[in-house]
């Protein structure tokens, strides 16, 4: 019996409309950085890139180097950030291909620096760090102390400061959701009083751009909310956002059998 495979199907115009409707919700004038990593969710890394990058976003976001250069050999200028930063012998990868990595390491800052002054170049980073998710990030506790190495590294430049909130999709969660937002904020202070004023400050992903207006500073990163997940992403107690499921499985019956 001859059958048509299952396969998916992609649908850029329901990926466009939930671009416009994160755009619609957090305004011009906040920063779009639209997350493509893991082959954009499986809906396919570049083609979901190159809808974006043709809808205006400012941002791309990846999770490895590999990713950032898959892109980059697609033709994709935008600019790239490496949520995951770098391996250690990676410097060169992600010089040579014009990404900026996250720092979560001190560590990466030498490694960097050394990479950018052997090619006479400043490179772009973005410092991340941890204000309670428990993941990547710089302990909060360093700031000061990576504030000061960053001052003798002298081919970066520290173009983002950003964190991630763990739990913006649970009301119950709320207190401690601005108890992270609260230590950002502490933490740009300090940043500011140690002559370090990073242009972009960014702290919201999906959920907490949706449940939280305070969290998305001057760019936002929605990733799953773009391809239109909702459960475990958007807070019941957030506005509405008509996201629409952008992916479709579609298959054959093999056989129907009565037993």
């Amino acid at each position: 019996m001859a059958t048509r495979p299952t396969h998916a199907e992609i649908h850029l115009d329901r990926l466009r409309h939930n671009l416009r409707c994160v755009r619609t919700l957090v305004g011009d004038h906040v920063a779009i950085m639209a997350i493509v990593k893991a082959n954009a969710y499986g809906h396919g890394g570049v083609l979901c890139a190159q809808t974006f990058v043709e809808e205006g976003v400012e941002w791309l976001g990846v999770a490895l180097p590999e990713e950032g250069v898959a892109l980059r050999k697609a033709g994709i200028d935008t600019p790239i950030l490496c949520l995951g930063g770098f391996w250690a012998g990676q410097e060169g990868l992600v010089l040579d291909f014009g990404l900026t990595p996250a720092i979560s390491r001190v560590e990466q800052l030498d490694r960097l620096d050394a990479a950018a002054a052997s090619r006479k170049i400043t490179a772009a980073i973005h410092l991340k760090f941890d204000t309670g998710m428990g993941r990547l990030g710089l302990p909060l506790q360093t700031a000061d102390a990576v504030f000061a190495r960053l001052a003798s590294c002298r081919h970066l430049e520290p173009s983002g400061l950003m964190t991630h909130i763990a739990s913006a999709d649970m009301p119950e969660c709320d207190a401690f959701t601005r108890t992270q937002i609260a230590a950002f904020d502490d933490l740009v202070a300090l940043a500011e009083m140690r002559g370090i004023r990073p242009p972009l400050l960014h702290l919201a992903n999906g959920a907490s751009l949706h449940a939280f207006p305070e969290a998305r500073g001057n760019l936002v990163r929605p990733g799953a909310i773009l391809y239109g997940l909702r459960r475990d992403i958007l807070s019941p107690a957030g506005p509405e956002l008509d996201v629409r499921p952008v992916m479709r499985f579609v298959t054959s019956i093999v056989h129907i059998k009565t037993v």
